[in-house]
Order: structure tokens, then C-alpha cells, then sequence
């Protein structure tokens, strides 16, 4: 199978292909071209004669503009693996870098880096652009990146300015948030104090109906002793008519009559426990909503702040 040298008619790379191939795919650019045109184009580049081999040629300039016109294109992975083979080829060539920080962008034209949002000193090509770039060049991406830091500083600026006359205690997001807090802790206050009632409730019904079964059995006591006194006087009708006079007192009068004024104040001291709930439910959802727009500021600055830390 005979490789005879070839030219890319994109980028100008020099390497070997099947003659009798009608087509191929560069290896630096990744463009596929006429097996043909490119022998053609070689031999006028490097006047030579069909079957000399010479893959010294690498043309570095057409390179770089094929490169340019395939980042303008938004073709930055094919963009890409052409700049590694320049490099490669040329790893003094400063444009070559540039435009590796564009690739590393997403940035489509020179003109547009310094509306880039992030700095470029984050790409790793950054420094070998401002080491291999002429002076002209260096100056460019220098006034780029300052550019684009002058920006994000205008913009922290103006968020710390918004988040001090938002969320300041004397502004009226930042005042509603410190009274959401005292009205919270105020309901929880009140809160805790009924549930101190139910239970105190609680004791005092149980406290009524011991003392309530107490004065039961020393009214059986005391029956059963005045039996025993006027045993004569007091018949067993008698007897038994004031142990039952006795237990419908106890029972039937003493105990139901505090039950239902215990359970009527209980669900009292529930329904202001309920809405106690309610009312704290409310805030919380107004303080998450309020704290989320905060947190959101607060990270935005953050972030910007950390773009422009190196």
C-alpha cells in the first residue's frame, strides 16, 4: 500500500495517506478532504515532485487560521485537536496558546474574551499565551483579563450594596426577618405554657376524683358508725337510703360535674396549642422564603469573589 505525503486544504498539516484512497481524515484538524487536491496542494507548497517525502512542512499559519475560523464556527472540539497537533509542531507559538484559552472558553473571536464572564487566567494556556505572545498580544489579553476582573468587581459591589440595603436590620426585609424570629419564640413561649395548663389539668382532675372517692368512703364510715350508735333509732331502710344518698352525691354529682368543665378547658388549651402551630407554620414558610433569597446573594458573591481570588 503506498503513503505518499499529503497537505490538508484546512489546516495545512502535512501526513501520509493511501494514494490510491479517494478520500481521508486529517489527523490534526479531523476534516476530511479529496486525497487528490491534497497531493496537489502539497506539491505546490513544497514544489516537489509526486513520491518525495517531506513531513517537515507543517504549515503552522494555516493552521492557526483554520483553527480561528472552526472557534468562530463553534467547532471547538475539532478546534481543539488541531491546536494540540500545532503545538506539538510549534510549542513556542503564542497564538496558538490564545486560542487553546479560547477553545477552553467557548469563546468564538478574539474581540469577544474580555466579555468572557469567567477570567482567562483560569486556563492552563493562559500563562504560555502571555510567555510566547508578541508584545501587541500580550498587551491584548492583558487588557482582556483586567477587563473582565474590573467587571466581576462592579458586580460584587453592587450585590454587597443590595444585600446591606436589603437584609440590614434597618431595612424593612431585614427588620421583618428579626421580628418573624421574636414572634416565633413568643408563639412557642405561649405554646409551651398551655401545654403546661393541660398537663397541670391533668393532675388537678385526677387529684378532684381521689379526694372526690376519699369523702365517698368516710361518708361510709361515718353511716356505719352512727349505725352503730343508734342502732335502735336507725332501721336498715334508713340505713341503706343514706348509703345511697351518700354514693349519688359522690358519684353522680361530684365526679361528672368536673369532668366536663376539665375536658371543655382541655380542648380550650388544645385549640390555642393548634393555632399556635398554624401561626408558626406561617413564619416558617415567610423566614425560608426570605433566608433562600439571602443565601442566594450570599452565594452569588461568594462565587464571584472566588473567580478573582488568583
Amino acid at each position: 500500500m503506498p503513503l505518499v505525503p499529503v497537505k490538508c486544504t484546512s489546516c495545512g498539516g502535512v501526513l501520509k495517506v493511501d494514494q490510491t484512497s479517494e478520500t481521508a481524515i486529517c489527523s490534526y484538524c479531523k476534516t476530511p478532504f479529496v486525497i487528490e487536491k491534497a497531493i496537489n496542494n502539497y506539491h505546490v507548497t513544497n514544489k516537489i515532485t509526486a513520491g518525495t517525502v517531506n513531513i517537515s512542512g507543517f504549515d503552522e499559519k494555516a493552521a492557526l487560521t483554520h483553527a480561528r475560523n472552526l472557534c468562530k464556527n463553534k467547532e471547538f472540539k475539532q478546534a481543539r485537536n488541531l491546536l494540540v497537533k500545532t503545538i506539538e509542531t510549534c510549542p513556542t507559538s503564542g497564538e496558538a496558546y490564545l486560542l487553546m484559552v479560547m477553545v477552553d472558553y467557548g469563546i468564538d473571536t478574539q474581540e469577544n474574551l474580555a466579555r468572557h464572564a469567567v477570567p482567562l487566567n483560569k486556563s492552563k494556556s493562559f500563562k504560555y499565551a502571555m510567555q510566547y505572545l508578541d508584545e501587541n498580544g500580550r498587551k491584548a489579553l492583558e487588557n482582556a483579563e483586567k477587563t473582565i476582573r474590573s467587571r466581576i468587581e462592579k458586580e460584587i459591589s453592587a450585590l454587597n450594596a443590595q444585600h446591606q440595603n436589603t437584609w440590614a436590620p434597618n431595612t424593612p426585609q431585614g427588620a421583618r426577618l428579626l421580628w418573624l424570629k421574636a414572634k416565633r419564640n413568643k408563639i412557642a413561649a405561649a405554646k409551651e405554657a398551655e401545654f403546661k395548663k393541660i398537663r397541670s389539668l391533668g393532675m388537678a382532675t385526677g387529684f378532684g376524683l381521689r379526694v372526690r372517692l376519699a369523702t365517698t368512703a368516710v361518708l361510709f364510715v361515718v353511716i356505719f358508725l352512727l349505725s352503730a350508735l343508734f342502732s335502735d333509732a336507725i332501721t336498715l331502710e334508713i340505713l341503706f337510703l343514706m348509703i345511697f344518698v351518700s354514693v349519688f352525691l359522690a358519684v353522680f354529682l361530684g365526679i361528672p360535674a368536673v369532668l366536663p368543665v376539665n375536658e371543655a378547658i382541655k380542648n380550650n388549651l388544645l385549640s390555642k396549642v393548634k393555632r399556635a402551630d398554624d401561626q408558626t407554620h406561617q413564619i416558617a414558610m415567610e423566614q425560608h422564603s426570605l433566608f433562600n433569597k439571602k443565601t442566594q446573594l450570599e452565594a452569588r458573591i461568594k462565587a464571584l469573589r472566588k473567580l478573582i481570588s488568583t
